[in-house]
């Protein structure tokens, strides 16, 4: 049976799976020239094979190398596809069609190839997304919501009571983490992901200022940003124990990196932790560093990659295989983008994607992630692509 998936106000159509959709209230079959919204590829090329064939961009400008790898994209020409992860075989993304209280939620269960879900209908705008061992996302008015891993079911985020305002969102099998900033410094809140939401959070420990945060089976890693000094470095990645804090004790903290810039968007794999540091000339370095390794005043990690000037909006994702980390990142205003793979602990860079988009302004990449087989990254022109760590590059 040949399938069109509706997503409320969004269609979103896997293409290994659609082969018609509708156009002007017609039903166009795949390989017929008006495509509606979208040009596209046939469907045979637009999977993880990538048949042979020039691949075709979706405004008749110069084909990008992602043009084959497109898994879903939207016929609403509003919709920007925002942030993305994957757990077991199911994907997750946020995205938003342009106007005030329209930013929304969708999945789809990947492995069994079932029908793309609009888990949370357009509305208010989301300010923070983050796919762990589950889905966590806050919107601006500071509601906190989950959607457990594996439910693609309409209506089934659960709202968080008693959120703060996070800075970075974190989960495990049991439990959903937001960092906050709390008297000067900041803390790790936790709910029980599964509870219900009614409780009101824990405090399970508390920590310096700075961002981001990300939890392995037996730490909490996390930048402290004291860098109160313009131009000299202070911040450093941290690790602390799950367990929570003594009542009236301080938690014990372990060195991962030391000497940043202002580091942010930390991301843990295997053996490695990897994060971002906006530097003081305005450019970004994604770098990583061995978990629980204590650095020397004289030392710090790895240089990694220090993107373009003209990069902005970098995106970082600990491979959860591999000690490898990947690193995405856009220029808004010419379209410009680029995936890298980058081997943990040492400088040497892949390219993975890119795109040179010039005059397209709706090119620049959304989000990334990572699991066994494949990259997953979103583009703000609305699309979800997919392709093999490993296979063919373009």
């Amino acid at each position: 049976m040949k399938r069109r998936i509706v997503l409320g106000s969004l269609t979103l159509v896997p293409v290994a799976l659609a082969v018609m959709w509708s156009c002007g209230g017609a039903v166009v079959p795949s390989g017929d020239s008006d495509r509606g919204v979208y040009t596209t590829a046939d469907a045979t090329d637009l999977t993880d094979g990538r048949a042979v064939g020039a691949p075709v961009s979706n405004d008749g400008s110069t084909a990008d190398s992602d043009d084959r790898d497109v898994l879903f994209y939207p016929t609403n020409a509003s919709a920007q596809a925002k942030e993305i992860g994957v757990i077991n075989g199911y994907a997750y993304w946020w995205f938003d069609l342009g106007l005030p209280n329209k930013a929304g939620v969708a999945g789809s269960d990947l492995a069994s190839g079932a029908p793309y879900t609009e888990i949370v209908a357009p509305d208010q705008p989301i300010r923070i997304f983050d796919v762990d061992h589950h889905v966590v996302f806050q919107t601006t008015d500071d509601t906190l919501r989950v959607i457990l891993a594996g439910s693609t079911k309409q209506g089934s985020a659960i709202t968080l009571a008693g959120a703060p305002h996070c800075l970075a969102l974190a989960s495990d099998a049991e439990n959903v983490y937001c960092r906050a900033a709390l008297n000067g410094g900041s803390a790790i809140y936790a709910w029980k992901a599964t509870g219900g939401g009614a409780s009101a959070p824990s405090i399970v420990h508390l920590l310096p200022p700075g961002n981001g945060l990300s939890v392995d089976a037996q730490h909490f890693y996390f930048a402290e940003d004291s860098a109160l000094d313009i131009g000299s470095p202070k911040a450093n990645v941290l690790s602390v124990t799950r367990d929570a804090d003594v009542a009236g004790g301080k938690p014990t903290f372990t060195t991962v990196a030391l000497g940043q810039a202002s580091p942010f968007a930390v991301s843990v794999g295997p053996s490695y932790v990897a994060w971002i540091d906006s530097l003081r000339d305005g450019t970004f370095a994604a770098r990583s560093a061995l978990k629980l390794e204590q650095f020397p005043t004289s030392k710090g990690p790895e240089p990694g990659l220090v993107l373009a000037a003209t990069m902005t909006y970098p995106r970082v994702v600990a491979d959860p295989m591999a000690n490898d980390y990947w690193i995405g990142a856009g220029n808004d205003g010419t379209g410009a983008w680029s995936i890298n793979k980058i081997t943990a602990g040492t400088s040497t860079t892949t390219l993975f994607r890119s795109g040179t988009t010039g005059t397209r302004s709706l090119g620049v990449l959304g989000g990334l992630a990572v699991d066994a087989t494949y990259v997953y990254w979103t583009r703000s022109n609305g699309r979800v692509y997919r392709a093999l760590k490993n296979g063919p590059k373009p």
